[in-house]
């Protein structure tokens, strides 16, 4: 065997070994959540949707709301695709780690393409609380490539999960999504270097999607002044709303 030969023999074995080891640490969790199954009867269950296992999904499946206090069942992709629909895991709780384009145009149209899609569509139908982590949904990023039409066209699907009940909230409002309470938002001091803001005490809106529900429960509270980041998506149904209602909308740069 000539040296040539010998280093591509070499390159092939180390990368079928790399593959290997890549899909057995695929098919572990990301924690021992799935463990939990099956115990706690007394505690309320809670299905967690994600589309890999990641360092931070592990961290917030242990924090100090949920470990001990709920009975967690985490599935990935790989968990779900040959689970026939009635298979599917569910729960009255779900918490979507992860929503793409693909996954978002697959949930709207009630055509799922897989077993994560078909896992969260088997939730609405079943009515389940459903709270989608709103980092974790990619439209945003494409904003400033995105066709507007077609953008738009997108955005009405997120509404149009909102209005099955969907909630998209931050990760560290979940919970109280989840039991149905108003998430949590910061409250600012006037900010009387933001333009038209004048002295008015204002809401800062750091979510990623601002939603017509979340307006009624800041129009609740007597909040009408909101400062949002260039990247913040409003629903069609949110500016309508801020138009009947009179909030004052600011959008800061940064």
């Amino acid at each position: 065997m000539n040296e040539k030969m010998l280093v591509d023999e070499i390159v092939k074995r180390v990368s079928e070994k790399m593959l290997a080891l890549g899909d057995r640490d695929a098919a572990q969790p990301c924690c021992s959540c799935q463990s939990q199954i099956g115990t706690g009867a007394e505690r309320p269950r809670l299905l967690l949707l994600a589309r890999e296992p990641s360092d931070l999904l592990g961290t917030y499946c242990h924090s100090e709301h949920l470990d001990g206090s709920w009975v967690l069942d985490c599935r990935f992709p790989h968990d779900l695709e040959t689970l026939s629909f009635d298979e599917l895991p569910t729960a009255p709780q779900v918490l979507v780690f992860n929503l793409t384009v693909a996954d978002l145009a697959d949930i709207s149209s009630a055509s799922p393409q897989s077993g994560y899609t078909r896992a969260i569509l088997k939730a609405i139908l079943n009515g389940s609380k459903i709270a989608v982590n709103q980092d974790g949904v990619e439209l945003a990023k494409w904003e400033g490539s995105c066709p507007p039409c077609y953008y738009k066209v997108l955005s009405n699907k997120l509404h149009f999960l909102e209005k099955c009940g969907v909630v998209f909230t931050a990760l560290a409002s979940y919970m109280n999504v989840l039991s149905t309470a108003a998430p949590e938002v910061k409250q600012a001091a006037p900010l009387s270097a933001s333009p038209g803001l004048g002295s008015k005490p204002a809401v800062i809106w750091d979510r990623r999607v601002l939603t017509e529900s979340d307006l009624v429960r800041l129009l609740q509270d007597g909040q009408k002044v909101i400062a949002v980041s260039q990247r913040t998506i409003l629903t069609d149904l949110a500016r309508e709303f801020i138009l009947r209602h009179g909030f004052e909308l600011v959008r800061e740069n940064s």
